[in-house]
This record gives C-alpha cells, structure tokens and sequence, in this order.
C-alpha cells in the first residue's frame, strides 16, 4: 500500500523500508509479538517516514485486553509545559498540575518515545497528537511498549507540580470500554470561565464551524473547526452547507458593520478535512472581506486543509497578520489522502497522494518560511498561559483584537 503514496521514500528509502517489513512478516510468523506490539511495529515504520498523513489503524478485534485498559488523564499544552485537565475522581489532587514526568521518566522523553509511533513532521504535531490520544487515557499497551512502564504493571507514579509544590501521585489504570464504573473530574468545572475560544468551542458542542460578532472587541468572530460539512459527507447533515453558512456570515456582517473592526479567523482547533470549503468561500466574497483586517489565529492543532486555508488567505488578502504559534503540518506538506481497509486484518491504511503541495506552487506559506520542515510560523508569537486559562483570559485572541 506504500508503494505508490508520494514522497515516501525521502526519508525512509523503499529499500531500507521493505526490509523492515520483511523483518517484521517474518517475527509475526514466528509468534515473537502479540496483537498490539505489531500495531506498535509497523507504525514505527510510518513513522520514520515522516509524513503525518500517512497513517495505520488497526481494527480492534486486533487488540488485546491492555488496549481497554488506560490511565485516565487528559490535558492541555500551554507556554510553559503540560498541565492535567481531566482526572478520575480519586486522582484530583492532580488536577491543575504540570505534569512533569512517568514513572521518573521526564516528559520531554515521554514526548520522544511517542515519537516512535506517532507519525508526524513537526514537534508541534507531536504534541498535538498527545493530547488527541489523551481523550482515550494513557493506553497501558503503549506505555509498556515504549518501556515508560514495566509489563504487567496496573500501576503509574506521575511527578506533578501544582501551587509551587511537587509531589509523586500513584495512579492505577481502569478498563475504559464501559467494565467498569469510572468517574471523572474536569478542572473546566471548578473555573468561574473558560478563554474566549475555549468557552465558544465547549458550549457549541465542538461544531465543525460558528460565527459571532463580538462586539465588546469588535470583531466578527469565525471559529472553524473542521473542513467538512454535508457537501463531503453524510455524517455532517445536521449542519448547513459551508458555502450556505458563510454567506449567512456575510449577511450578518453587512448588517452589523458599524459594529465590526476585524473578522478573525480560529483555526487553533482545526485539523483539516477538504480544502475548497475555505477556497470557493473566500472567492465568493473576498471583494467584501477585503475592507477588513483578517486576524489568523492558529497553532499545534492547525493542521493539514487548515494549513490550506491560511495560504488560500495569505494569498488573497493583503492584510492578514497570524498570531498563536507554530502550526502542526510542516510546510513541505504532503496532502491528499486515499483511505484502504486492508481485507486480512480489517486495519484501515491512510496514504498520501500529493506531492510537496507548498513547494510546487511556491505558495505564500513556502515563500515566507525560513525552514519548511517546520510548520507555518505566525507574525505574532502568542502563547497561552496556564494561568490565563484559569482566569478565562484567551491571550491569542485578545492580542489579535487590540492591534
């Protein structure tokens, strides 16, 4: 299946890679790994390519019991570290901590182990993709696998920091697949209010994209979550067209313009989907947008057709100004996908096909980028505080609306 993907052999050559696959076919056969360390094996190989949208997932019946069974924690990356958001109930005393290390293992090297099994081309999708994978807990397979933890073991010990005090907190695993009762607890719920963003995005219920105007800071405030809608498919139906809702925002603008000073675009949530969604709006109506100051606010989770979309704007409107940090996809960019169920095991294989996209049409996000093994850099560098989030304040979002 990798052999016809684009750009696969750039930094993993077909020769060196098929025979680590030879390799691997040949421990399978001799019963050297069970169903979640080969998973674990060949995604060590997708990811040594180095292109984030080539991925495998195998199906869970090719799972064993220790797949179900997690840690629960899940958490957020801010300015200065990784900070635990969600915990069981018996493990609060975490909750609002930096997480500083597993089992004495820092998590700056916790972050490194994941890199063998997470594909990614950015240090910012990495981290990305850490916290995605938290939602299901830390999967007790992978820790062992990655040796963060000692096989057998239903047990971690996290080193937290919390109020200027460090402590060691032993936390078991539970089964995550509905055997067993399991509450949580959400720091969201002990703050009086979330950031800006943040509030918008829980209260929506994460909708794949929402408008408001915001007319404490004057802003017509788009947040784009996910470039899909029922145009692309099915599953989306139960909202609008994007090209139905954006000229609805239009609408909504030209009623209100005497209320708005910028239109602001979030994109820190967006992990892509279908580029043209973006592409066909903005041709539409970028005669009118072009009397606005456009305010990209973007970061590690701005992510493959949301890169896409903070080109197609780069490249229509002279003033754009990007604030946030580092997107997730590299600008060299392999895009495309073709989606394959692999009829043995029933895994789901997920291939590039095209090339160097940013590259070949030397787009704006290729022009102005110092390293295109990087992701997209903003203009602005705005990173949100710990402590912003706890007081409610979205310091990306009021930086872009004050300049």
């Amino acid at each position: 299946g990798l052999s016809g993907a684009s750009g696969v052999n750039e930094f993993l050559p077909e020769e060196e890679r098929n025979a680590r696959l030879d390799e691997l076919i040949s421990q399978i056969e001799e019963g050297m790994w069970n169903d979640d360390e080969i998973a674990y094996k060949i995604q060590e190989i997708i990811s040594d390519i180095q292109i984030a949208h080539i991925r495998f997932f195998p199906a869970l019946d090719y799972r064993t019991k220790n797949y179900y069974t997690s840690f629960v924690i899940d958490g957020k990356w801010f300015s200065d570290g990784f900070y635990i958001l969600k915990t069981l109930k018996e493990d609060r005393d975490c909750l609002g901590g930096k997480l500083l290390a597993i089992n004495g293992i820092s998590l700056e090297e916790v972050l490194s182990r994941y890199d063998r099994i997470y594909s990614n081309e950015t240090q910012m999708w990495l981290k990305s993709l850490f916290e995605q994978s938290l939602e299901g807990g830390l999967h007790k397979s992978e820790l062992e696998y990655l040796g963060i933890s000692e096989p057998g073991s239903n047990d971690i010990t996290l080193t937290v920091e919390k109020d200027g005090l460090r402590f060691e907190h032993r936390m078991e695993a539970v089964r995550t697949d509905g055997l067993q009762n399991i509450q949580t607890v959400e720091l969201e719920s002990e703050l009086k209010k979330l950031p800006y963003g943040e509030a918008i995005y829980r209260r929506e219920g994460k909708v794949p994209f929402y408008y408001e105007i915001d007319k404490e800071n004057r802003a017509l405030y788009l947040q784009y979550n996910k470039c899909y809608d029922v145009t692309v498919k099915e599953e989306y139906s139960i909202y609008p067209a994007f090209e139905v809702f954006f000229d609805q925002l239009i609408e909504d603008m030209k009623a209100h313009e005497a209320e708005i000073d910028y239109f602001v675009l979030d994109l820190r949530n967006n992990t892509g989907g279908f580029m043209h969604l973006w592409d066909n709006a903005v041709a539409k109506h970028k005669k009118y947008l072009k009397q606005y100051p456009i305010r990209i606010l973007m970061g590690k989770g701005t992510y493959s057709a949301a890169v896409d979309a903070i080109d197609r704007t780069l490249f229509t409107f002279d003033d754009v100004v990007l604030y946030g940090e580092e997107a997730g996809q590299a600008v060299y960019n392999y895009t495309g996908i073709i989606e394959s169920v692999l009829e043995n095991t029933g895994g789901t294989l997920i291939v590039t096909t095209r090339k160097a996209f940013y590259r070949e049409l030397n787009t704006r996000a290729y022009v102005r980028s110092e390293d295109i093994y990087a992701g997209v850099m903003p203009d602005v560098e705005v990173l949100q505080t710990f402590e912003g989030y706890r007081n409610g304040v979205d310091e990306v979002y009021l930086k872009a609306v004050s300049e």
